[in-house]
């Protein structure tokens, strides 16, 4: 029989007493581990001692005590504990010492109780049990005839069937410590605390049994009940006063009703978890992890306090740690345990651990209407639950958006649930969060949300969720979720109304890259403005356009959204768009980015093309283009790109966005590992691509990184390298066979200042600017030949040595060709 599937019967709630006339044996059973409650050490001693005054103040007050749950097995009369030993064995030596006290053999009890754990502790209780009215009711007289103070210990050490080798048991040598202690607190009251112990009508001192049929291995669930030996866990003692205040705060049948959900719904659900997780032996990990999530959503969505809330430490975001405990929780993480609170708590925990729940049938695939599911509900309870990873903001506004669906909404449909995921799913992902009270904002918004469509759907009980969203949802004013989104969903739930457009409009939604946000496609298929507020512009639909753009714009994202695709690695889209013109804009500090990176949250294509701004018009424009350009084919992106590229690539543009768009582009923009180019001082010609996200990080001008490529690619051997600089306003260069070229406002020198050197070549002889003295020259048979974009050719004769004057001739050539080179020949 699986784990899952142990047969549990109804828990009663019974007193010791009830055990001792029904004559039930109970048996302390081998794997159970020696009676503690009596150990000398300091943690045990202040059990005792806390444990006893209780049951003191119990039985000789008004008090009626709760020992909360015992488990065990019941065979016949015989009952085998598998939590509950320490307390019963307690019980058990209260029990038989006040029996021997009040020496009633007329009202004899029948004690039977045994421990299996050693033999020697199993004839020590047979022993008490047949000796207790003379151990405890004699009186005591010294040699003298004297009364004297007497101990249990004392007592029992000396008598004739004492054998010294109990002294070595530690379960005797604990209980007889704990009948000293008993014997400490209760002998003064003893006829009181007696009466109303052994007295029928009241039983003062109660515990929920329950017993457990058909489990074929206690080993198992001795290890499920308790972790035997070990020191309390922080979720144990968390529990503890978790249990507290339940009580404190509800009646006594509802109490009953929790402790049975944790003790035994709760755990038997996150039992089987164990099986996935090496070494652990209980259900608490899995336990404390969700309370944790619960509380933290709880309370955001109760109390939505960020100024006296510290939800970074409670949502342990940014890798922030909590100290789980309870104490922690009201006094610095600014969570009171209202009843509110514990409700919240409870219902929760009632949907993540419902074997029926709504949320438990969605994240196991029990419901699904789609062959794709929205939102992985598995894959987060996994991720969390299971293994421990810390949760992402958006995760925990998903796990709160289905619990509390699950909880409001218990009886929707297959067909609601996936209409409700497919909503949050999008809202969600297309949300930036970027701190933790943007969360609880959202949590504020599921609620608003639920809220509506609970009345909705009371007053429309034939309705669904997209004509609530449709109808409802823009009324809605969110304090997280996007404002354009939203206007996005209520365009596509009003959409969906209309025969054939609710699978072709989710064929979209689920595009791993687009992830719900595809007013692009609404815009080129005529149904959207570029610019929000979105409503539909028309009110004739057509399909037909629609899924011709919804086609062009996956295939192309298919690409262009992978990192490791061909597209994305040779900056095709890139250099496709920047053969239409500069379809960047300024960030800060002159800089723009490409967006070449498709994982990025504000630099990439999803960002560029997310329409709403108006900087990102000019760039959704470029890529209409594109898709409309007759070249274009979805089903070779590579090719479309490359195709356009060379057909775009005219001399109307700046000189920087050609070379960028030239077959040199891709090798300068790699160099720039996070897409980050600077124009500064607006200055064209001082075009910089960084090496990092600002100009503190190293920088080099376009114009050089071209000159490069261009000479590497000369087949002629030249030893070229440009020079990089960190945060400079000049001093950028280029080395050409060891010689540097400087470069800065669109002049070249040799040197770093400010007088330009140029020189110019007419009849055979070399000039240098502003002078009228030639420099004769040398005229070589070598000849350097480059080949442009256009296919034209253009040669240089490279003058090898100078008579009059300082400037080599090879030197010469390099600074009087870079201005015509870049101006000239770059198409």
């Amino acid at each position: 029989m699986a784990e899952s599937e142990i047969k549990k019967t109804k828990s009663e709630e019974l007193a010791y007493l009830d055990f001792l006339q029904r004559k039930n044996e109970i048996v302390i059973p081998l794997i159970q581990r020696d009676y503690a409650q009596g150990r000398g050490t300091a943690k045990a001693t202040e059990i005792r001692k806390n444990f006893i005054a209780d049951l003191h103040k119990c039985l000789v007050g008004d008090a009626i005590i709760n020992l909360d749950f015992v488990y065990g097995d019941t065979n016949n009369s015989r009952f085998v504990p598998l939590d509950g030993q320490q307390r019963l064995t307690t019980l058990f030596l209260l029990h038989l010492y006040l029996d021997g006290l009040r020496n009633q053999p007329t009202d004899a009890l029948e004690f039977k109780f045994a421990y299996e754990t050693r033999d020697s502790s199993r004839r020590f209780c047979q022993k008490i049990i047949e000796s207790r009215h003379k151990l405890f009711a004699e009186r005591r007289i010294d040699k003298d005839g004297k009364k004297f103070e007497w101990k249990p210990s004392t007592i029992i050490r000396d008598q004739s069937w004492w054998l010294n080798a109990w002294n070595a048991d530690p379960t005797v040598a604990g209980m007889i410590v704990m009948l000293d202690k008993i014997h400490e607190v209760f002998y003064n009251d003893w006829k009181l605390a007696a009466d109303n112990l052994f007295a029928t009508d009241k039983r003062k001192i109660r515990f929920q049994f329950l017993p457990l049929e058909d489990f074929y291995d206690p080993d198992d669930l001795y290890i499920k009940m308790n972790a035997r030996g070990l020191p309390l866990t922080d979720f144990e003692i968390f529990k503890s006063r978790w249990m507290e205040e339940i009580e404190k705060q509800y009646d006594f049948d509802e109490v009953k009703a929790i402790k049975t959900l944790i003790d035994v719904t709760w755990t038997d659900f996150l039992w089987p978890l164990r099986k996935e997780v090496s070494g652990v032996r209980n259900v608490d990990p899995f336990f404390q992890r969700l309370l944790k999530v619960v509380i933290a959503n709880a309370h955001a969505s109760l109390v939505a306090d960020t100024k006296h809330t510290n939800y970074d430490r409670l949502f342990e975001a940014n890798n922030k740690k909590i100290t789980f405990s309870f104490g922690k929780y009201s006094e610095e993480y600014g969570v009171e345990f209202s009843k509110k609170l514990l409700e919240r708590i409870n219902e929760e925990l009632t949907q993540l651990c419902g074997e029926d729940s709504l949320f438990t049938k969605f994240r196991d695939g029990r419901i699904h209407s789609f062959a794709h599911k929205w939102i992985d509900l598995a894959k987060i309870w996994k991720s969390f639950v299971v293994g421990g990873k810390g949760l992402e903001y958006k995760d925990r506004v998903v796990l709160y958006a289905f619990t509390r669906l699950s909880q409001l909404l218990p009886n929707l449909v297959p067909t609601d649930v996936n209409q409700w995921a497919r909503l949050v799913r999008n809202l969600v992902e297309n949300k930036r969060f970027n701190e933790s009270s943007d969360a609880v904002k959202a949590i504020a918004d599921i609620d608003v949300m639920l809220s509506g469509l609970e009345s909705w759907l009371q007053q429309n009980p034939s309705s669904n969720i997209d004509v609530w969203a449709s109808q409802q949802l823009g009324q809605i004013k969110f304090r997280a979720f996007d404002q354009s989104q939203k206007e996005e969903e209520v365009i596509k739930a009003t959409l969906r109304q209309i025969s054939g457009w609710e699978q072709e409009l989710d064929v979209a939604d689920k595009h791993s890259y687009l992830k719900g946000n595809i007013r692009l496609i609404l815009y080129y298929a005529n149904l959207i403005p570029v610019q929000g507020p979105f409503k539909l512009v028309t009110d004739e639909p057509d399909l037909i356009l629609f899924q011709s753009y919804r086609e062009k714009c996956m295939r192309l994202f298919d690409q262009a959204g992978n990192a490791q695709s061909g597209t994305t690695r040779k900056h095709l889209l890139v250099r496709t768009l920047f053969s239409l013109g500069d379809y960047t804009h300024y960030l800060s500090s002159w800089r723009i980015n490409i967006c070449n990176t498709p994982g990025d949250r504000d630099y990439s294509w999803a960002a560029l093309f997310n329409l709403g701004l108006q900087t990102h018009n000019v760039p959704v424009g470029y890529l209409k283009n594109i898709l409309d350009d007759s070249c274009y084919n979805p089903n070779d992106i590579e090719w479309s790109l490359e195709t356009i590229i060379n057909k775009n690539h005219t001399i109307e543009k700046s000189l920087w966005v050609r070379i960028l768009a030239s077959k040199y582009g891709h090798n300068i923009l790699k160099k720039s590992n996070e897409g980050f180019l600077g124009i500064p001082d607006d200055k064209e010609e001082n075009t910089l691509i960084y090496s990092k996200s600002t100009r503190g990080g190293y920088c080099c001008p376009v114009y050089i990184l071209y000159l490069e490529q261009l000479l590497k690619d000369s087949n002629l051997n030249y030893k070229v390298q440009s020079n990089w600089l960190a945060g400079k306003e000049t001093g950028y260069s280029i080395s050409i066979n060891d010689v540097t070229v400087y470069y800065w406002n669109g002049k070249w020198r040799i040197v770093d200042s400010d007088k330009e050197v140029n020189v110019y070549y007419s009849n055979g002889k070399w000039h240098l600017v502003d002078s009228d003295k030639e420099i004769a020259v040398k005229v070589a048979k070598s000849k350097m030949k480059f080949t442009y974009p256009d296919g034209r050719e253009f040669i240089h004769v490279i003058p090898q040595n100078v008579k009059d004057g300082k400037l080599p001739g090879r030197l010469i050539y390099i600074v009087g060709s870079c201005r015509r080179v870049l101006n000239t020949y770059v198409k």
